[in-house]
């Protein structure tokens, strides 16, 4: 089939991580960087090696290729790698517990489970820890097992093919436990092998061309907000902004010209492309990256709707029954004389391969990805060409959740695209070389590749003092650099400088406010705060006292939010799949960050509404139910409405509930109004105007088990489940499929 006839998809792995050392003491405080090295990093591009007629784009980050170049040196190291190293018989106290929290740090079902003693030591841990029990747990440990789990957790961290290919890690892995110094010193050196190839191999295959490279701004900034704030206002009119206005674009242009220069010192070539940092494009964004002599970026599919006027892209094509045939082409785009050809991610083919196909056998995952280019080939058919479809994905973290490292599905997608003959597999460059874009965006709309706006990284309250707090620390830098006396070296001022645009990356935002969480939250917002501090400090200045506080609020996620408006049957029952698929749900085994699963009494929290009523579910499998037979209820304690709770209670004569003022004052409903059900699970139903509360406003509760007024359990053991009563436009902002 000739190349005019065929489908054009371009893979793009984007491949990132923030900047994790502190420039001031030169500590690495997270090994993220090294870690993916050895698990994805490498065998991403080294996979090609068997799949010739592929062609592939690449975007490497700066702030990581650094970062891999200092392991590579052997200059780096970071608190994991340290006590990696350390001889078990050595370890204090203290770093026994440091272990414990952060060595389980991998997916348990994906990466602690494939080593049958990596999930003993797991349980023997405990699913659910805290620093409380530490000590306590930590005396159970010999000193057999911390070595054990030095070496299981590097390995775990080893890609599987590699662990399968390399003679000495099958070795270690078919041994499994009572591993050596001399096994741990081996895992550690392969482990840094690997690191030091990331970059060499990334340069033989850019040289043989069989993928294109592309970079980002330097330390990954989000660079549409530091360009100009208001520009949030733009993409998202009700967005909350800080304080403070920002806009700095000569930090923009200093972040994309060092990229750009960074690039050709490692790679020898300037890029011809350039993923801008979270999709995020504006106008003002693209005519600097143009003006810097970048040929192409890209952007999400909820950018281009917007820029041409079709809102309901996100809405209408969820199915991708009818694919939106707009989006698979190149558009041109020109602001104030400056052009640049730019192309959209298909959000639901990445969002599948992202979120879903992990959960699916590799080979029907990839029927179903093949059977979907291949609509997307008919739409486009009868259409003027080029077409181009767009995968733009993160080339690591999603493989954390696939059977054996994702290797499976990279496989069987790799051979299906290489041998079939409807698709030309292409990087985004060279089809743009060959495919000059036809049609001119008359105007950009700002956004990012999440919904087409910025909320994730400003608005909330958190993420609004973090760049409150960046202003200041920048502003106190300019004054201290307009008024320099000799007192502060240029060499500092400049590391100062350094910080300042450390900090401007996007990543710090993405871990505050509600719509993320991690177990690294805390560190995370540490080091953005460390990073100001160091500009006070290197500027010859002190710190505000603010910054040695954190930002990041205690929270605690749930592992779904409410999507639509719902009544289920409160009959005790689970009805069936369809009845609670809308709601809200705090699964406990993940509640309180990815990486931290507890065992309880209650399993689950289910929760959601019709106009009217808040419905709960609380499930707990027999364990529930022989509970609340010996004497223990279920107490919904309310913290807004503040003093309202529901207690549900079985008796001789059977269940009870009661909606009540949990400070004694006596019942506030007639409570024929409060539905209730205890039989496989407990089930209610209560009106918001008994709860004394109107569309809008916000509602928080938890749910506990107590015994003659003892807590026994409280879910979510961490925070509060929050929700809003929904109001009349819920379901259209809200749209579910």
């Amino acid at each position: 089939m000739a190349r005019s006839n065929r489908l054009s998809i371009a893979i793009l792995w984007h491949m990132h991580q923030p900047l994790y050392k502190d420039l001031v003491t030169g500590k690495y405080h997270l090994p993220w960087a090294r870690l993916h090295a050895a698990k994805d990093y490498y065998t991403m591009v080294a996979k090609l090696d068997r799949y010739p007629s592929l062609r592939v784009t690449f975007n490497l980050v700066p702030s990581l290729l650094v970062q891999l170049e200092d392991y590579a040196s052997g200059n780096a190291t970071d608190a994991f790698l340290e006590l990696s190293r350390k001889d078990a018989d050595l370890l204090e106290q203290e770093e026994k517990e440091y272990i414990l929290y952060n060595f389980f740090m991998a997916n348990w079902d994906t990466m602690v489970k494939a080593f049958p003693r990596f999930n003993d030591l797991l349980q023997k841990r405990g699913l659910h820890f805290s620093p409380v029990q530490a000590r306590e747990v930590s005396s159970t440990f010999s000193v057999t097992d911390f070595r054990d789990l030095q070496v299981l957790f590097n390995l775990a961290w080893i890609n599987s093919s590699m662990r399968r290919d390399d003679e000495q890690l099958r070795r270690l892995v078919a041994k499994g436990a009572n591993f050596t110094e001399d096994d741990k010193a081996l895992v550690l050196e392969k482990q840094a092998a690997i690191v030091a190839s990331v970059i060499p191999k990334y340069k033989e295959a850019l040289d043989r061309g069989q993928i294109e490279i592309s970079s980002t701004a330097f330390y990954h900034p989000i660079m549409p907000l530091v360009c100009d704030t208001l520009v949030a206002q733009e993409a998202l009119p009700d967005t909350q902004l800080p304080h403070v206005r920002m806009q700095y674009p000569e930090d923009v242009e200093t972040q994309i010209q060092r990229a750009i220069d960074y690039h050709k010192k490692v790679f020898g070539r300037q890029p011809a492309g350039m993923w801008p940092s979270e999709g995020g494009v504006s106008d003002q964004v693209v005519g600097i990256m143009a003006r810097n002599g970048l040929k192409w970026t890209a952007g999400g599919e909820e950018v281009l709707a917007a820029s041409l006027g079709i809102a309901d892209i996100p809405r209408s094509s969820a199915r991708r029954e009818n694919p939106p045939t707009f989006l698979y082409r190149p558009y041109l785009v020109e602001t104030n004389g400056d052009t640049m050809a730019m192309v959209f991610r298909d959000r639901v083919l990445c969002d599948l391969v992202s979120f879903t196909y992990h959960r699916w056998p590799a080979d029907k995952a990839v029927d179903d990805l093949i059977d979907r280019l291949n609509r997307i080939r008919l739409a486009t058919a009868t259409e003027e060409g080029p077409h181009l479809v767009s995968l733009i994905l993160d080339g690591e973290n999603a493989w954390e959740d696939y059977e054996d490292d994702g290797q499976p599905f990279l496989d069987t997608l790799y051979e299906k695209l290489s041998s079939e003959p409807s698709f030309a597999m292409v990087s985004i460059g060279q089809f743009l070389e060959e495919n000059p874009p036809k049609i001119t965006l008359q105007k950009l709309h700002p956004g990012s590749w999440i919904r087409g706006d910025f909320d994730i990284w400003i608005g909330g309250d958190e993420e609004n003092l973090a760049w409150d707090y960046l202003d200041e620390a920048r502003t106190a830098l300019v004054r201290r650099q307009q008024r320099a006396d000799g007192d502060v070296q240029d060499e500092s001022l400049k590391k100062a400088w350094e910080e300042i645009y450390v900090a401007e990356g996007s990543d710090w935002n993405w871990w505050y406010g509600e719509h993320h969480s991690s177990a690294n939250d805390a560190e995370f917002d540490g080091l953005f705060r460390k990073n100001l501090r160091n500009v006070y400090e290197l500027a010859g200045l002190k710190p505000p006292e603010e910054l040695f506080e954190p930002i990041a609020a205690p929270k605690v996620r749930p592992a779904a939010e409410p999507v639509a408006l719902m009544t289920p049957v409160v009959d005790g029952r689970d009805t069936n799949y369809y009845e609670w698929l809308a709601a809200g749900l705090f699964d406990v085994k993940v509640t309180g960050g990815i990486m931290h699963k507890a065992e309880s009494i209650v399993s689950s929290v289910y929760y959601g509404f019709d106009l009217e009523n808040l419905y709960m579910r609380i499930d707990g499998d027999d364990v529930l139910a022989r509970e609340l037979d010996s004497g223990a209820y279920i107490k919904v304690v309310f913290l807004h409405p503040e003093g309202k709770e529901i207690v549900v209670e079985v008796g001789e004569e059977g269940a009870g509930a009661a909606l009540r003022d949990s400070k004694g004052a006596g019942s506030d409903a007639d409570g024929e109004r409060l539905q209730f059900c205890v039989a496989d699970v407990v089930e209610m139903g209560i009106p918001f105007a008994d709860l004394g509360v109107v569309p809008g406003e916000q509602i928080a509760f938890y749910v506990i088990l107590e015994r003659g007024g003892l807590e026994i359990e409280r879910c979510p053991s961490r925070g509060p489940v929050s929700l809003q009563v929904p109001t009349l436009k819920f379901e259209l902002d809200n749209w579910y499929v």
